[in-house]
């Protein structure tokens, strides 16, 4: 049976290999700067700038379970139909429905989403008025229509250490709409794109990510829940890939308050299953063992700002075999942040089930750091 810390690895890290999956949308070319031409379709439909803009289609979240080590506990509702508690899988469909005015033909992200099974589909071609593609290009592409996390080997360098600040977050429409860039030319480095997605505790929309008031700054970046009930919630960011093993780790200031611990996790090359285009062949039963897990550093929340600093080497995760992997910085193409609820062992079913509380996560100053 899984142990109560894994079952909310492995929902996590399901969520975040659907939303790097969908992400790749906004993926760009070797030289960091976006791509123009090709289909980022991953699934149907056609995104014309030029009609009316449909989200339609379904993005349900079905698959095999993930065992939890014991038999399904209370339901909860995520999309259409219920997420099992004690099984830790999601289904159902959720529709991202309603109409927006732009002016042309239809963009559909349509398909299904599946964590667990065998296909995540999240929309059609991105075409701008069906003349001009823009998006694919840039390398190898799944069934699907999803670009590789890391199309061009070696990946870009980084030179120059910071990421954000969060400080033009506050110019964002909302912060899912805000892309920044890091390591441009300016310090003489490529490019590196990216941008924030939400980690919700589930489909109930309760999770709420804003700019908030940074360390001694206008801003920082935070989710927050008064009410969640299935693991907990968070944000990542999506980044196209990039080389940082020329410094030691990584560093930022948090934020917030959650039951149990905070963690931070990168999303590299070698952990990114070969479905989705990564290094990573799992060769065990991954509904009794963790594999192909990206690596992870687990650090408390503080209602005060403190720095967290975090060496490569002490980021942990799971390769296909499911042992030990540790992260030279190398092949990075996304990171998250989240706050974790407590679990409990119900004893009439022996299955851990997530205890219900409120928890907050914010973070600001986020760079490399050498010693």
């Amino acid at each position: 049976m899984m142990e109560r810390s894994s079952i909310s690895s492995l929902l996590l890290s399901s969520l975040i290999a659907l939303a790097l999956f969908s992400a790749s949308c906004s993926s760009s070319t070797s030289d960091g700067s976006p791509s123009s031409g090709g289909d980022m379709g991953l699934g149907g439909g056609d995104m014309g700038l030029g009609g009316d803009l449909a989200l339609g289609g379904t993005a349900g979240v079905a698959g095999v379970p993930l065992s939890a080590g014991g038999v399904s506990g209370t339901p909860v509702e995520q999309g259409g139909a219920p997420v099992a508690a004690g099984g830790w899988y999601i289904a159902g469909d959720t529709g991202l429905g309603g109409a927006a005015d732009l002016g042309g033909a239809t963009a559909d992200l349509g398909g299904n989403a599946a964590l667990g099974g065998a296909t995540a589909d999240v929309g059609g071609g991105t075409g701008l008025g069906g003349a001009a593609d823009v998006g694919g290009g840039g390398g190898e592409t799944a069934a699907g229509g999803a670009t590789a996390p890391c199309p061009t080997l070696p990946s870009p360098q980084i030179t120059y250490p910071d990421i954000t600040d969060f400080e033009s977050l506050g110019t964002a429409d909302d912060p899912p709409s805000w892309v920044f860039v890091f390591n441009d030319d300016a310090f003489g480095g490529d490019g590196i794109y990216a941008g924030p997605f939400l980690l919700p505790d589930s489909d109930a929309g309760l999770d709420v990510m804003a700019a908030v008031a940074g360390n001694a700054s206008s801003y920082a970046l935070g989710v927050s829940n008064a009410t969640a009930t299935v693991w907990g919630g968070g944000f990542g960011l999506w980044m196209s890939c990039f080389d940082a093993s020329l410094f030691t780790g990584i560093q930022f200031d948090a934020r917030g308050s959650a039951p149990a611990d905070a963690s931070f996790q990168i999303s590299d090359l070698n952990t990114t299953p070969a479905a989705d285009l990564g290094d990573c062949v799992a060769t065990v039963d991954t509904t009794v063992t963790d594999a192909c897990i990206g690596p992870s550093y687990t650090f408390p929340l503080s209602t005060t700002w403190t720095t967290i600093t975090i060496p490569w080497n002490q980021l942990v995760g799971k390769d296909g075999g499911g042992l030990d992997y540790v992260p030279t910085g190398a092949n990075i193409h996304g990171m998250t942040f989240v706050a974790h609820l407590e679990f409990a062992l119900d004893e009439a079913t022996q299955t851990w089930l997530a205890v219900p509380a409120a928890y907050s996560i914010e973070i600001d100053n986020l760079a490399f750091y050498s010693l």
